[in-house]
């Protein structure tokens, strides 16, 4: 019977609080409030969260920090964003045209964190003691580290000595066909010019005596 008679008081207490909040929203007027929310330097705060107190409903402004809600006259609305501090703002009464536009500004909340020191250990004590207990094998690495710049210094010998011989072939290729070319070439000069074609010609004819 206890049990029962609570959850008849708890029934009875939320249709009266709903009847209440209904006889309120019809006394008071619809308003469509809009605007922008901004940070300190007039730059607007994208999707900030804005939450109807005491009705429980809310929204999220755009990109742009606007909004646009309709809410009543004395309805209390509360802002919040990421970085900045929370802001609760009251709508007026007896608002004419059922318009209201204001421009809310969020102050920045900066939290300052502590230090966080992250190991894979299960405490800074064992750590300490893993180092300080380390064993360290001094010559076989100095060994590894000798052999890894042996290495390193041969593959620079083998790369130098094949960049010289690839040079040295492409130079001796590239002036054996300039001699080539240059054997075989008579300078023209102005090709307009009689002396030049007479020239050429002699060639030719020493050419073919020489076959």
């Amino acid at each position: 019977m206890p049990k029962v008679m609570n959850l008849k008081i708890i029934f009875s207490f939320a249709l009266l609080c709903i009847l209440i909040d209904l006889g309120f929203g019809q006394e008071r007027k619809v308003v469509q409030f809009s605007g922008f929310v901004l940070n300190q330097n007039n730059v607007e705060i994208p999707y900030c969260n804005m939450i109807i107190k005491r009705r429980n409903i809310g929204t999220t402004c755009k990109i742009n920090g606007f909004f646009s809600v309709a809410v009543y006259e004395g309805d209390t609305i509360l802002y919040s964003a990421i970085g900045y501090k929370k802001r609760k703002v009251a709508i007026p009464v007896n608002i004419e045209n059922g318009d209201y536009y204001r421009d809310i500004v969020l102050q920045t909340d900066t939290i300052m964190l502590k230090e966080l020191l992250i190991l894979r250990w299960n405490t800074y004590r064992q750590f300490q003691e893993e180092f300080v207990n380390m064993q360290i094998n001094e010559k076989e690495d100095y060994k590894i580290a000798v052999n890894n710049v042996e290495r390193i210094i041969e593959q620079e010998k083998l790369s130098w000595l094949n960049g010289t011989v690839a040079n040295s072939s492409a130079t001796n290729y590239r002036n054996f066909i300039n001699q080539q070319v240059n054997k075989n070439t008579v300078s023209l000069g102005n090709w307009l010019s009689p002396k030049a074609w007479n020239d050429y010609f002699e060639l030719l004819r020493s050419e073919r005596n020489k076959r």
